[in-house]
């Protein structure tokens, strides 16, 4: 028949492992040394334990005791678990947590004094019907600290609209006006520079020179010619 243990007589008992040592570390409880490296050493040590406590039959409490010495030991052997277990096994080495002396025999331990209960004020209804957490009050004999007024932003001016009103096709003629307006102005422009200057020397110098103007030396002879030549002209009777 099963006996019922807890889990404190499982470390003492079974394990033999100290009341002040409880809870052990996970190299403690597989009753090695601290930071073993060897693996099968560790293998070992683990089915050494789970039979230990498979022997003693205590029932569930035994069974689910097991079921956390074999995490144990499979988080030893996993190489990148054990290292991050190794590095907080090491700070709590270094740096052990201060602990408080026990106090001597016959003497009460110092028990922490009450929180202030919560009275709300007179007038004041309960939150916990409307499902709000209670406001924290001050103890008695303290002095309410004043409490600066929270900033309010000021409203934004909002623009006003006047009330004259544009129709949509006033707004399209006086677009396609101004349109037009700069089209003209740049086909001027454009005409305007591009538009073939008569020079005035030219003019001047067709006008001037003699030689541009009389006819070639050829046609002056010709008409010379014809000019001596032409008959003589009739004789007029007496």
């Amino acid at each position: 028949m099963a006996v019922p243990i807890s889990k404190n007589q499982l470390y003492t008992e079974i394990l033999g492992i100290p009341p002040h040592d409880c809870p052990p570390n996970h190299y403690r409880l597989l009753g090695l040394n601290n930071f073993e490296r060897d693996p099968a050493t560790i293998e070992v040590a683990l089915n050494a334990r789970v039979q230990l406590i498979k022997n003693a039959r205590h029932g569930a409490a035994a069974e689910s005791f097991i079921r956390h010495v074999q995490e144990v030991g499979n988080l030893l052997l996993t190489p990148h678990l054990k290292e991050a277990y190794d590095g907080i096994l090491l700070q709590q080495t270094l740096n052990p947590p201060a602990s408080v002396p026990p106090a001597p025999y016959g003497l009460a331990q110092p028990q922490p004094a009450p929180a202030p209960a919560q009275v709300p004020f007179p007038g004041q209804p309960h939150a916990y019907s409307a499902g709000q957490q209670p406001t924290p009050t001050a103890p008695a004999g303290s002095v309410p600290r004043a409490t600066a007024p929270a900033k309010q932003s000021k409203p934004r001016p909002k623009l006003k609209r006047t009330g004259i009103h544009v129709p949509v096709w006033v707004r399209l003629v006086i677009i396609g006006m101004f349109v037009a307006a700069h089209g003209a102005i740049y086909w001027y422009a454009y005409d305007y520079l591009n538009k073939p200057v008569n020079s005035p020397t030219g003019e001047l110098s067709q006008t001037q020179d003699p030689a541009t103007n009389s006819p070639p030396v050829g046609e002056t002879a010709n008409t010379a010619n014809e000019q001596s030549v032409s008959p003589p002209p009739p004789p007029q009777p007496p």
